[in-house]
């Protein structure tokens, strides 16, 4: 697909980017997200194995810009092929997965606060 193949199902996300030769350019943009969330998933587990909230951060960052195109492309989607009914599926779908990304983003934060709490020093001042 990226080398000029057909992209006309509704629910790809690079659905129509072929039409002025834009697919190497939002391909390449997409294979580069991926492979840095594959080595941002890497850092968080080793982050969290470490006690270290700082390499969680990565992950979190490019997991919510994820969870926006996912909302993003299933608005467009919706509100661009309004005509189709079958547009409603794949976006359904789509939101569903998001919602279970935005899930994973939780938990994550919620490790993340809970690193911070442990590593936050408790300092009681006792006044005379």
């Amino acid at each position: 697909m990226i080398d000029g193949g057909d992209s006309t199902q509704l629910y790809l996300p690079l659905f129509e980017t072929d039409l002025k030769n834009r697919m190497p350019i939002w391909g390449g943009v997409f294979i580069a997200y991926f492979v840095l969330l594959i080595f941002s998933s890497v850092l968080m587990v080793a982050g969290i194995n470490m006690m270290l909230r700082g390499f969680m951060l990565p992950w979190l960052v490019l997991m919510i810009i994820g969870a926006a195109f996912q909302a993003l492309f299933g608005l467009w989607l919706l509100y661009g092929y309004y005509i189709y009914l079958a547009v409603v599926v794949p976006t359904l779908v789509n939101w569903l997965w998001m919602g279970y990304n935005i899930y994973c983003i939780l938990c994550v934060y919620s490790q993340y606060q809970i690193i911070y709490l442990m590593q936050t020093p408790n300092i009681e001042l006792l006044y005379p």
